[in-house]
């Protein structure tokens, strides 16, 4: 602070807020980004305030680079920090042909000796009492330009955020409310050297027409994921998640993801295991695709009235990008189980065998 400078009218701010700014963002058809402000709010684009836009953007250079300004013909030669409060945002995106604006976000950013340090929040009506939004915190190191961001997702009702974001239009028929917990630490290219992502949430019905007859209820979602950039891998492990109140299935998997081989962009061994399960279960929950299947006329049809137990299964899959979007293969899906006091009709007109105890294995899809 200097008493001098305030008498001459010179002011060097630390510290700016801005309350209330109406920004504009906007995806164009070659996937190159547009940002600006615009004077006043507009439910549609508009051309945005030149002036406000290429101040800010100075702004946000200055703190993203500090020391560029020179302190006797620059205002914000001493600039430390920028505030951003109760901000409207109109997103529009030209490849979708839509536009959408979410609620209100806060932001502020701030240089410090190691680097720029970033909050941004979006918070949203409580769920049930809990607080609820997108909160993110973000730093950024001078030294080797790598930065480490922390994004919490907290008690997001994913058919409410669906219905006013039209990209995430397959969840609007879901009664989810999940939590999400990611760190990651980014490259100077902002490419991910690793990734912690944790997503957990405690009941809910997932309905999607192509796989289930009919929507499933679900509980005691957990799903636990670690990516490592020097070995390529991706760890799935601690997934777990109880369907219909009835089945409890885990997963694991280590897949292999390489952002530079579109012929082999992800791929890896999956395996799934169930520790039991009625028969007469499973036909709610046996998936569309292997309707049909041997698989099903064995294990749905000709089975009846035991338990299985410690059902798996394995199987590859490998994603490739193809120019039309992505293709998904999987190999070699294998099956396993036990079974007691199960009744088995092989052939009509023999007899049902009654009260059989025994392994079983099943090859459903080679390729």
């Amino acid at each position: 602070f200097s008493r001098t400078g305030l008498l001459q009218g010179r002011l060097m701010p630390k510290h700016i807020i801005i309350e209330k700014p109406n920004i504009q963002l906007k995806r164009l058809e070659d996937g190159t980004i547009s940002f600006g402000f615009s004077s006043q709010e507009q439910e549609t684009l508009t051309k945005p305030d030149e002036d406000q836009t290429d101040m800010f953007a100075r702004v946000l250079g200055y703190i993203a680079k500090p020391g560029k300004e020179a302190a006797n013909d620059s205002v914000i030669a001493r600039l430390e920090g920028i505030e951003v409060r109760n901000a409207r945002l109109l997103i529009s995106d030209d490849s979708l042909g839509m536009s959408w604006r979410p609620p209100d976000f806060n932001a502020e950013m701030v240089s410090t000796n190691k680097g720029m340090k970033a909050h941004f929040s979006l918070p949203l009506p409580e769920v049930n009492g809990n607080e609820s939004g997108v909160f993110v915190n973000l730093f950024y190191f001078w030294d080797d330009k790598n930065t480490f961001i922390e994004t919490h997702l907290k008690k997001l009702q994913m058919a409410k955020i669906a219905a006013q974001v039209p990209m995430l239009d397959p969840y609007k028929n879901q009664e989810m409310i999940l939590d999400m917990q990611l760190k990651a630490l980014l490259d100077k290219q902002f490419k991910p050297q690793s990734a912690q992502l944790e997503i957990w949430s405690e009941e809910g019905i997932i309905a999607y027409d192509d796989i289930f007859d009919l929507p499933i209820s679900y509980k005691d979602l957990v799903i636990d994921m670690e990516y490592d950039s020097k070995t390529k891998n991706i760890s799935v492990d601690h997934t777990k998640v109880t369907l219909n109140d009835d089945l409890t299935l885990s997963l694991k998997s280590d897949l292999s993801l390489d952002l530079e081989n579109t012929d082999n962009l992800l791929s890896g061994p999956v395996e799934l295991h169930i520790d039991s399960l009625e028969q007469e279960k499973i036909d709610p929950l046996w998936p569309k695709p292997l309707r049909g299947d041997n698989s099903e006329l064995w294990i749905v049809k000709k089975m009846s009235e035991g338990t299985f137990y410690d059902m798996w299964g394995k199987t590859q899959i490998k994603i490739s990008k193809l120019p039309e979007g992505l293709d998904f293969d999987v190999q070699n899906v294998k099956a396993g189980f036990r079974f007691e006091n199960m009744s088995l009709n092989y052939k009509s007109p023999l007899d049902t065998v009654r009260m059989a105890n025994g392994p079983g294995l099943s090859l459903i899809h080679n390729s």
